[in-house]
């Protein structure tokens, strides 16, 4: 949860960064860095996913409505 977390963190810090660029897209931030983009949540989740495989990154929407993701074994507050 702590990796998770520090992703969170950077994805909130360099977000004023990614409006122009990103806006209207959900963005999976890895190692502090942006490794994909889609405006679809769901198929760039997917894909990081099997990128990544066992890694840990964070989906942020940049300019979207949040959402809120079941996933089971985690609870954000």
């Amino acid at each position: 949860m702590e990796r998770w977390e520090k992703e969170r963190r950077a994805f909130h810090r360099t977000l004023p960064t990614l409006s122009p660029a990103y806006d209207g897209l959900f963005v999976a931030v890895r190692g502090g860095r942006v490794v994909g983009a889609d405006g679809d949540h769901d198929r760039l989740f997917h894909r990081v996913e099997q990128r990544y495989r066992a890694g840990t990154f964070f989906i942020g929407g940049v300019g979207v409505e949040d959402r809120v993701a079941d996933m089971p074994g985690f609870e954000v507050v």
